[in-house]
């Protein structure tokens, strides 16, 4: 993995620390206390007002580093410093397009698609290339990624999973693909689960939509212990909320691409110091690849160690 130009791994922390630092009012606080801290008052004006000209589209593009020679100076750094700083893995490029009967492929979604099909013949290949069969995958989660790689190429696989329900899931379906293909077996273990999802997507921007499935999907106790009941009343005054907040919406999606350029920064940053820490303990071989388009998958990344 290429360090952009700098001498050494240490002098590429240094950077990143002192960029992170000089910006850290970008992040540096609980995404839930954005607006009770007024967060939206410290994105400096001249930011504010070169970012609202950009078309919807150019808007989109700035977290991948778009710059205007009119923007502020200070701006400019910003984005100059944040790209310099994202480092540039090796890309993997699968030779093949994943063939697989229709029957595994049943209700995987577009984004778990683009991740299976670059994910499992890349581990095939690294597999290959170190000789290796058995593989353990740990955080398996429905295990299409573990069915995956057996059915097209064979390898045996132990998927290990926290939680409950989805080891269900993912054995249920298991099943299903069993009756229809000649399969052996796939191993699960199973620990207490302790978090689950309580937010669903709502198709439209219909704001009251999405606060009323919000309030329907947790079981919400007092400090007493409880039980707190939304009401009409409660989502009457969520409402009036968001009317008052609601002009400083430009400026938190501002600040929300800011963040996402940090956020490059911070995930170089991370994968570095693996790297780093990896090749001080001796590893034999460390490198870091881009597997997927991280459009369409944000965690694109893979940290590959030979021992």
């Amino acid at each position: 993995m290429s360090l952009n130009g700098f001498d050494s791994y240490d002098e590429y922390f240094s950077a990143c620390c002192k960029f992170l630092g000089d910006n850290e009012w970008i992040f540096n606080y609980p995404v839930t206390e954005i607006l009770v801290q007024d967060i939206p008052s410290l994105v400096p004006d001249s930011w504010i007002h070169a970012l609202s000209s950009l078309s919807e589209e150019e808007f989109k593009t700035f977290p991948v580093y778009l710059v205007k020679e009119d923007w502020p100076a200070s701006l400019i750094a910003f984005c100059q410093w944040s790209k310099k700083l994202k480092l540039k893995p090796e890309i993997f490029n699968p030779s093949e397009k994943l063939e697989l009967p229709e029957i595994i492929k049943a209700g995987v979604t577009p984004k778990k698609t683009h991740e299976v099909d670059n994910l499992v013949p890349f581990i095939h290949s690294l597999c290959s290339d170190h000789s290796i069969n058995r593989i353990v995958d740990i955080g398996s989660g429905l295990g299409y990624l573990d069915l995956f790689l057996y059915v097209k190429y064979g390898h045996t696989i132990l998927g290990v999973e926290s939680g409950k329900k989805l080891v269900e899931t993912s054995t249920s379906r298991f099943q299903k693909v069993k009756a229809a293909l000649p399969l052996n077996h796939v191993d699960h273990l199973t620990t207490k689960k302790t978090k689950r999802r309580c937010v669903t997507k709502i198709p439209t921007n219909d704001f009251k939509a999405y606060v009323t499935s919000f309030l329907s999907r947790y079981h919400i106790s007092t400090k007493s212990g409880e039980t707190f009941h939304p009401n009409s009343t409660v989502i009457a005054a969520i409402m009036d909320l968001w009317e008052k907040f609601k002009p400083k919406e430009k400026v938190i999606s501002i600040l929300l691409c800011l963040q996402a350029n940090i956020q490059f920064v911070a995930e170089s940053l991370i994968v570095a110091d693996r790297v780093k820490y990896l090749l001080e303990r001796n590893a034999k071989e460390v490198s870091v690849v881009r597997v997927m388009d991280d459009s369409v998958s944000p965690r694109a990344l893979a940290l590959c160690v030979h021992k």
